[in-house]
C-alpha cells in the first residue's frame, strides 16, 4: 500500500533548536495530522508479523538535506503508522531515498513475514557449523570451497 503524508514541520528536524514544550506540541500536531491522513487514505490494521517501509522524501524545495535527519524528523509519522497498522515499529525494515521536489513523504508499506523461532535457530546452527568447519579447515570446508568455486565459474 502506498500513502503520502505531509512534509514534517521544520521544528521536527534534529538540527532545530526548539524548547522541549514547543517541540512536544509540534510532534503531537504532526502525529495527529498523519493519523488523519492515514485514515483518509484507508490505511488500517495489517495482519503481519513485520512490515517493510520504503520511504521517499520529496522535499518542498531544492535545499540540501541529509537522509538521516529527514528520517529522524518523521518519527511522529512512523509512530502514527505503527499505531494505525498495529504493527510495532521495532519489527520494521526500512529503505529510504530522496525523491523529486513535492513537499510530502511517500510510504510504500508491505507486509514482510518474520522468520519463526525454529527457522532462526536452524539458521544459527548452520552458521555455527560453517564457522567451525572454516576455522578448522576440515574436509567439509574444502569440499564447500570447491563447490563455491565451480558455481562462480558458471555465473
Amino acid at each position: 500500500m502506498q500513502i503520502k503524508l505531509p512534509w514534517p514541520h521544520k521544528d521536527l528536524s534534529p538540527n532545530a533548536r526548539v524548547h522541549h514544550h514547543a517541540l512536544a506540541r509540534v510532534k503531537a500536531a504532526y502525529k495527529e495530522a498523519c493519523m488523519w491522513e492515514c485514515k483518509a487514505q484507508r490505511l488500517g490494521p495489517i495482519d503481519a508479523d513485520a512490515l517493510h517501509l520504503s520511504i521517499t522524501f520529496c522535499p518542498p524545495d531544492n535545499r540540501r538535506r541529509d537522509l538521516d535527519n529527514m528520517l529522524a524528523s518523521i518519527k511522529a509519522a512512523c509512530d502514527a503508522i505503527s499505531e494505525i497498522t498495529r504493527v510495532d515499529d521495532s519489527k520494521w525494515s526500512i529503505a529510504i531515498r530522496k525523491g523529486e521536489k513535492g513537499g510530502y513523504v511517500q510510504f510504500d508499506i508491505s507486509p514482510s513475514p518474520m522468520a519463526t523461532e525454529e527457522q532462526q535457530i536452524a539458521q544459527c546452527k548452520v552458521c555455527k557449523a560453517i564457522a567451525h568447519h572454516k576455522k578448522h579447515q576440515t574436509a567439509h570446508w574444502q569440499q564447500m570451497r570447491v563447490l563455491l568455486a565451480e558455481m562462480e565459474q558458471q555465473i
